[in-house]
């Protein structure tokens, strides 16, 4: 039977943090017939080898080769591509892990696609909040360079065709070297005829490391990058012509590894590493940015490279520090459950400098430029025209899963602020709609904690932080209001005081997040039997399983009595706890005998204790009151009525017909027709 995919590793002194992986490897749901794993040693000098070399033995489909060490992963990724033999070759780091499906989803979905490549969805662990743009965004089965944001993941962790790299010989750039795999994946994105993006469920999950030695860790001169920068630039012109298409790839490059690192390391670098960095830059752009690349630039980072080309260095440096002051501004407004139990959060969001004060723009004739308080003689007006970056703001709340930091984008609505005097202020309205059996690609959310994070785009700023919580909000306590569908969703406040959710119950009950509300309980009657009802403010449900019992236990002896409680919507989607009491023919609720009776609630394995108490008169009815003396509701007598009677004849027919039979049996054989006539009243109802 053909190898369907090939997973090649390259390995060089991971030491405990490849086991996470070989899990990840042994636990695939594809079957070991139909895949194999491709350890490539570059030269490990600890353990690793001989650990490989027992799973080599231990598992068939595993092979581990040994090569000199080459200083970069480059070198054993060709040589696991040549000793490989699947149709298709998923590569994977040795310090990172793959979910239990991936291979099968994977190949599943380039079969169904025809795919020469597949990105999975990578989930960023312990790395801020692990969402890579909008790249995973949607399944998109026929992507390309054109119409997708394939360039924000340019990591080799993905799955291609063997035949697309052995029709093309496409292989990695060897030796020690940044940037191996960008004019690898790119020229393979290039030369296929379908690339298709997996988005809907994690694939590939990078683990940071306590150690900070993640394959790829290791520092690079500026210089040295921007060497390693040209092979991919390189591939951009052999396979985009001349034209627009091109600058727009060429200032993505610009942008992301050139102007962004330029501006970022202002702030953690030493000056004279900065002017080193500034220089090298400025000549791989006068070598290979024309200046028609700058059209393609987002907001202000046109006025850095008007700076860059201009030479102006201290300009530059005073652009990038008051850019470092811009920081995203976040404040929550409401919070409230809606009619169909959907968690709705209202905030406000937006930019503001490192005073605190809102970025504010500039509005004429529709155009939006920002003036920064900055004397730059060798930036144009035009650089600080944000019309664009504005007109396509991103404001976006996200739900990172606290235990696999898989993050989820939650829509929402935004309301731009209204221009006064020709000035817009980038502070912004939005309200966002949570329903926990939908938000994660159309499937209900897991079991867990998810801390919310709100960013603020307006290119090339993004911006995020979390969601602070309510004011006056408990520490590590819920916020007062609580969702049930099939999923129970419950919003709380961290210790460092921003909004998370707790979901199907991890860290709080929805008995304890909503809080039964005994001062307006009722009591009725409904079809010979008393029913309480006690609403639950704050809860709203669609959950039609919502249940548990309402425990009455006597004060005056140890007697308890239990009634099943269940959890119901009372029209308009809030929260009501019921629990019927059955009347007996002597006027007892639920067997309960004349006294007070203390009322407490059970759900879902959390105590609450009403402070109720009902009080049961034989004869005279049921006076439900809090514990104080305060009536909150009665019923004056209890009926005996045409229900009991039928019941009492029911039950006594029943014990006739039965002291019957037993007659019959003691007695032996009876007479035909006595039998005949003794199994016709046996068949009455």
């Amino acid at each position: 039977m053909p190898v369907k995919v090939s997973v090649v590793v390259p390995v060089y002194n991971p030491g405990e943090f490849i086991d996470p992986l070989i899990s990840s490897l042994l636990g695939q749901t594809m079957s070991s017939a139909d895949y194999e794993v491709v350890f490539v040693n570059d030269g490990s000098t600890d353990e690793t080898p001989e650990k490989l070399e027992r799973l080599a033995r231990e598992h068939d489909h595993i092979k581990v080769l040994h090569i000199p060490n080459s200083g970069w992963p480059g070198r054993p990724r060709n040589v696991g591509i040549d000793n490989s033999v699947g149709e298709y070759i998923q590569f994977v780091d040795h310090d990172d892990e793959l979910a239990p499906e991936a291979l099968e989803r994977l190949h599943a979905y380039a079969l169904e696609n025809d795919s020469d490549v597949v990105v999975g969805k990578e989930v960023r662990r312990r790395m801020g909040w692990g969402v890579l743009g909008s790249t995973f965004d949607k399944n998109r089965p026929r992507a390309s360079l054109r119409n997708a944001p394939l360039l924000t993941v340019m990591t080799p962790h993905k799955m291609f065709r063997r035949r697309l790299l052995d029709k093309h010989h496409i292989r990695f750039f060897e030796g020690p070297r940044r940037m191996e795999d960008h004019p690898f994946v790119l020229e393979a994105y290039f030369r296929a005829d379908v690339v298709s993006v997996l988005a809907d469920q994690p694939i590939y999950y990078w683990n940071r490391r306590p150690d900070e030695g993640n394959a790829g860790a290791q520092a690079f001169e500026w210089e040295r990058l921007y060497l390693f920068m040209r092979d991919t630039l390189d591939v951009v012109e052999r396979f985009a012509e001349p034209d627009s298409f091109r600058d727009r790839l060429l200032a993505f490059y610009y942008d992301s590894k050139g102007l962004g690192m330029l501006s970022r390391s202002v702030r953690t670098k030493p000056h004279d590493a900065v002017r080193t960095h500034f220089d090298a830059l400025r000549e791989l752009v006068d070598e290979r940015f024309p200046p028609s690349v700058d059209a393609h630039l987002k907001g202000v980072v046109r006025a850095r490279s008007q700076l860059l080309r201009a030479g102006d260095f201290d300009g530059f440096v005073a652009l990038a520090q008051l850019e470092h002051g811009v920081r995203p501004y976040v404040e929550p407004k409401a919070l409230s459950v809606d009619e169909e139990a959907r968690l709705r959060i209202q905030l406000r969001a937006g930019l503001v400098d490192s005073s605190g004060s809102p970025l504010v723009l500039n509005e004429s004739d529709g155009r939006f430029l920002w003036r920064p308080p900055l004397d730059l003689e060798a930036v144009s007006t035009d650089a600080f025209d944000v019309t664009s970056a504005y007109r396509n703001k991103r404001i976006e709340l996200a739900l990172r899963n606290r235990a696999t930091s898989e993050v989820f984008l939650v829509g929402g609505t935004v309301e731009p602020p209204p221009a006064d005097t020709g000035e817009v202020s980038l502070m912004f309205d939005a309200t966002f709609v949570v329903d926990p059996e939908d938000v994660a690609f159309g499937r209900p959310l897991e079991a867990g904690g998810y801390d919310i994070f709100v960013r603020v785009g307006v290119p090339p700023w993004r911006r995020q932080a979390r969601l602070p919580s309510l004011p006056d909000a408990t520490e590590w306590g819920p916020v007062g209001v609580a969702v049930a569908t099939e999923r129970s969703v419950v919003p709380f406040t961290t210790h460092a005081g921003n909004l998370a959710i707790d979901v199907n119950q991890t860290y709080f009950s929805i008995v304890r997040a909503a809080s039964f509300a005994p001062h307006l309980a009722q009591l009725n009657m409904d079809g010979g039997r008393a029913t309480l009802s006690i609403p639950l403010p704050g809860l709203r449900t669609r959950n039609p399983h919502l249940t548990g019992r309402l425990r009455l236990s006597s004060e005056t002896d140890d007697t308890v009595v239990r009634a099943p409680l269940r959890i119901m919507t009372d029209g308009t989607g809030q929260a009501v706890a019921r629990a019927r009491l059955a009347l007996s023919s002597g006027g007892d609720a639920a067997g309960l005998a004349p006294g007070r009776w203390r009322v407490i609630a059970r759900v879902n394995g959390r105590r609450a204790d009403l402070d109720m108490v009902l009080e049961v008169s034989r004869g005279h009815g049921l006076r439900l009151m809090t514990t104080s003396g305060e009536v909150l509701g009665r019923i004056e007598r209890l009926p005996v009525g045409r229900l009991t009677l039928d019941r009492l004849r029911s039950t006594l027919a029943r014990t006739r017909r039965a002291f019957r039979r037993r007659s019959a049996v003691r007695r032996g054989p009876a007479h035909p027709q006595m039998m005949k006539a003794l199994n016709a009243r046996k068949r009455t109802p």
